[in-house]
């Protein structure tokens, strides 16, 4: 007996509490440092879908035009104004994909966007009357994109949300 009637091995045990300590909160900063990485990744995903689709209506917007049934300037031009708006409203995405974690906010805006994009556009084809295929199929790309894009944006809300408010911090 060692120690005030303690085992022999408690002092050795207790020698070790702080490397032990060190390992594991090292090992929840990696945790964190890979959820942040791969919130960032689908965060960066969606942006830059949302990014290039924005800069092919700004760099070609004859191309796209005839999908909306928009011809000559007056399509060109709104083609461009859509490719404005586009990179007008990826401001949060951009914030959220600079620091998720930090930036919190930006990340539940960009969600909430995206789901407004996808429930606004579903309703937009819902009321479409027929005959308008080609607005039909254009609809239907932006509700796949913005569909796979706000589910990929809830996973990384909710990796973000659980490293903020249930992992311990240091």
């Amino acid at each position: 007996m060692a120690l005030g009637g303690y085992p022999w091995y408690v002092p050795h045990l207790l020698r070790h509490i702080p490397r032990t300590l060190f390992f594991i909160i090292n090992q929840r900063s990696g945790t964190m440092k890979i959820t942040v990485w791969i919130a960032r990744g689908l965060i960066g995903l969606v942006f830059f879908f949302n990014i290039q689709c924005a800069i092919l209506f700004l760099a070609y917007p004859k191309s796209y035009a005839p999908g909306f049934e928009l011809t000559g300037e007056a399509g060109s031009a709104m083609m461009r104004g859509i490719g404005l708006l586009l990179i007008m409203w990826n401001v949060p995405y951009a914030v959220a994909f600079w620091q998720p974690d930090r930036h919190f906010l930006s990340l539940v805006e960009s969600t909430l966007m995206q789901a407004i994009g996808f429930i606004g556009e579903s309703l937009l084809l819902l009321n479409l009357p027929l005959g308008h295929a080609a607005i039909q199929f254009s609809v239907q790309r932006f509700i796949f994109f913005d569909g796979w894009g706000f589910i990929a944006l809830l996973i990384a809300l909710g990796l973000v949300y659980r490293l903020k408010y249930f992992l311990p911090r240091r």
